[in-house]
This record gives structure tokens, C-alpha cells and sequence, in this order.
């Protein structure tokens, strides 16, 4: 028998570079991403103090220009990003590797 079960009940091969919520598909690489903020709270910056093309490190904006600039002309879209928000550093102490982990599918995780 093949690997996930009888081919009828396994779930269909997406892309990577997918956004799957349940399971995924198998990439070259994990990032899981610690990011200062609330998910849904836009975090502001101003150009003089974090650059106006960058943004801070915890923006979207600087997210986007790293993975574009930095990931995507080496792995291609064969990668996957686990964003973990953090709105005090108190919430460290809660976090479980293991349980970061075990919802990566990248063969390599970072």
C-alpha cells in the first residue's frame, strides 16, 4: 500500500507555495517566522527611522521583500511560512517547538 493510503482517499497534490490549513503539501523548507504584533493589527513605522523601501523587520512589507529577494530566486515557490505572532516576550515561554514542528512540512525547517 502507498504512503497516505489507498490513492482514492489521499488528499490531491496542490502546488507548493499553496496555502493549505490541514496537512500540505512536502517542500524543500520550513521558516517559521517570529513576528512583534498582533495577526490582524498592521504594524506602523516611519521611513526615516526603518527605510521607506524595507519597512521594520516585524512589517509585512520587510516580510515580502526578504522571501521575493532573498528565498524565491534560490528555492523558487518550494517553501512554506509559519508566522508566529508574539505581543510580549512572556509568550516565548508558551510556545512548543514540537508543536511548531509537527505543523511544518518542509524537509528542512528554520
Amino acid at each position: 500500500q502507498l504512503p497516505g493510503g489507498p490513492p482514492s482517499l489521499r488528499p490531491p497534490e496542490l502546488p507548493c507555495g499553496s496555502e493549505m490549513h490541514i496537512g500540505g503539501v512536502r517542500v524543500s523548507v520550513s521558516f517559521i517566522v517570529f513576528r512583534w504584533g498582533a495577526a490582524k493589527i498592521p504594524i506602523k513605522y516611519d521611513s526615516h527611522s526603518w527605510g521607506r523601501a524595507e519597512g521594520s523587520t516585524v512589517s509585512a512589507k520587510f516580510m515580502q521583500l526578504f522571501f521575493n529577494r532573498a528565498v524565491v530566486p534560490r528555492l523558487g515557490w518550494d517553501y512554506e511560512v509559519l508566522s508566529v505572532f508574539i505581543q510580549h516576550s512572556d509568550e516565548f515561554a508558551g510556545i512548543s517547538p514540537g508543536f511548531l514542528a509537527s505543523l511544518c512540512n518542509g524537509r528542512t525547517i528554520v
